[in-house]
């Protein structure tokens, strides 16, 4: 039987995927997190090898989405993302980073105690 990651992540491979894709996709997520908005991130990158998939849970621009300003998306190594909650609370975007963290088996990659 195949986990839901495992499902999720087949429906988004691609036999063409470049390292580029990869890279791109960490240098994003990278940039994002050295700015001064609100961000969660999880992957299950082992040792040296690139994520597979990406977790982030992020505050968006309040003025654009006023009722459920946070946002959880994974993000593919193939380049595609999937938007898989928004949330109105900070509190209810840490609870549900955290579910989705156990949900996919992903690990925190940011310094963010929860």
């Amino acid at each position: 039987m195949k986990t839901n990651l495992t499902q999720l992540m087949e429906s988004h491979l691609n036999p063409d995927l470049s390292s580029l894709n990869v890279i791109r996709n960490n240098l994003v997520t990278l940039n994002s997190m050295r700015s001064l908005r609100w961000q969660i991130v999880s992957d299950d990158q082992v040792w040296f090898y690139p994520p597979d998939v990406s977790l982030s849970t992020v505050k968006l621009n309040f003025t654009i989405y006023p009722e459920r300003p946070y946002e959880s998306c994974l993000f593919f190594a193939n380049g595609e993302s999937d938007v898989v909650n928004r949330y109105q609370t900070e509190e209810e975007a840490l609870a549900g980073h955290v579910e989705l963290e156990k949900k996919y088996g992903l690990k925190r990659c940011t310094k963010l105690k929860i």
